[in-house]
């Protein structure tokens, strides 16, 4: 007789942890309130009084105050509906060489269609001096050491949503350790990747040495599908299909919404203070001016929507690595790399140099060249570990494929 699969409970008997949430929410609704303030006498008044390139600051502070009254008001909304997300940790503190696991309540009723995602990482922080002017400065740096992700499962408890997770921990990790200068630290992230409440919480939760198991959550862990800790983090970042003859890399239309979004609101900045300045100002130059800045951001916005509606299929075969980008089904572009001859797997992206440096994270794509074609492996990944992982991860393919 088989044995019948143990459901899941929470320990609630452990002090809950809680995200920066409420804090993200008063602060937010702080500045949108400081900004609209400033902005009504601008609106009133002080576009007809300003002159030349005082236009640029004024315009510059009424669209903040827009953006964040925008910001709050979103902020509010997944605050009422998903309330205050306490995380019960189970055990009770992460272990190295253990697992790290928890159960979320949210505060609205069950929907499977719901899916949310659960990221774990282990960073590094540390401070460097400078002098620069005479003067000494201190610079604060973040590396991510290790990072894993998957999606939550989710059931009913009370007329609320129970959100569960666990993950498996190498023993190569670091554990929670604040040094002053330096520190390890871990931090967990929940995102629903939905359009409507785009709901995200981030917390940052204790990690000890020890062999510890979660005792309640009678789930497998997230991070073990069946393949390689390298193998599992690149496969998270992109959209796999691997059959006998070909792997095929693919990232379609309405995938990147993050990414255009962040495009128009910083191309929205040089419009909307472009815009105002050609509006408000009668001057020869301030024209010039607004007309070039409303160029810069419309053009900034039609980068972020065609990232947004191409679609790209990259299809890697024995002999050759294709390219191929459409739109709206419509062929747009066709790059091809011949496996033949030499080519190079690289990390590239803006000031891409000038981050590695400093050992910042920040967009990057991971892409492979050949004599002055240039095809894209994976898109917009942040995270340096991820991005080392999945050069790694192709590295490896390529040369198996190929031999």
């Amino acid at each position: 007789m088989s044995k019948k699969r143990q459901k899941s409970s929470i320990d609630t008997k452990h002090t809950p942890i809680y995200s920066n949430a409420r804090n993200n929410l008063f602060i937010t609704w702080f500045i949108a309130v400081v900004l609209s303030a400033f902005s009504y006498p601008i609106i009133d008044v002080g576009f007809e009084r300003a002159e030349g390139g005082e236009n640029i600051l004024l315009g510059g502070i009424v669209f903040l105050a827009l953006f964040f009254v925008y910001s709050a008001t979103k902020i509010t909304i997944n605050w009422f509906y998903f309330g205050r997300t306490p995380l019960f940790m189970d055990p009770s503190v992460g272990s190295i060489g253990g697992q790290v696991g928890g159960s979320i309540i949210l505060n609205h009723r069950y929907d499977e269609k719901n899916r949310f995602k659960v990221t774990l990482s282990n960073h590094y922080t540390y401070t460097t001096t400078s002098t620069r002017n005479g003067k000494r400065e201190q610079t604060r740096h973040t590396e991510t050491l290790w990072e894993e992700e998957g999606y939550g499962v989710t059931h009913t408890k009370d007329s609320q949503t129970a959100l569960q997770f666990c993950f498996n921990i190498p023993k190569s990790t670091e554990a929670t350790h604040d040094m002053g200068q330096k520190g390890y630290y871990w931090i967990i992230t929940i995102t629903l990747e939905e359009f409507r409440y785009a709901f995200t919480r981030e917390f940052e939760i204790p990690v000890k040495s020890g062999k510890r198991k979660s005792t309640n959550l009678h789930m497998k862990p997230l991070n073990v599908r069946g393949e390689s800790a390298t193998e599992a983090m690149a496969l998270s970042a992109i959209i796999l299909e691997e059959d006998e003859d070909q792997t095929t890399i693919t990232s379609p239309e309405f995938h990147l919404g993050d990414i255009a979004a962040g495009f128009g609101i910083f191309g929205g900045v040089f419009a909307v203070i472009g815009f105002s300045i050609l509006v408000f100002s009668d001057e020869l130059v301030s024209f010039f001016v607004g007309s070039v800045l409303s160029m810069i951001g419309s053009a900034i916005i039609l980068r972020g929507l065609y990232e947004y509606v191409v679609a790209r299929e990259v299809v890697i075969d024995e002999d050759r690595i294709l390219e191929i980008g459409t739109l709206f089904g419509f062929p747009l572009f066709k790059n091809t790399i011949s496996r033949q001859k030499p080519f190079s797997i690289k990390t590239v992206g803006w000031f891409n140099e000038a981050i590695k440096k400093n050992r910042q994270e920040s967009f990057s794509h991971i892409v492979v060249e050949q004599e002055g074609t240039r095809l894209y492996l994976a898109r917009y990944i942040q995270s340096i570990a991820k991005q080392k992982e999945i050069k790694k991860f192709f590295y490896a393919k390529l040369k198996k494929e190929k031999n």
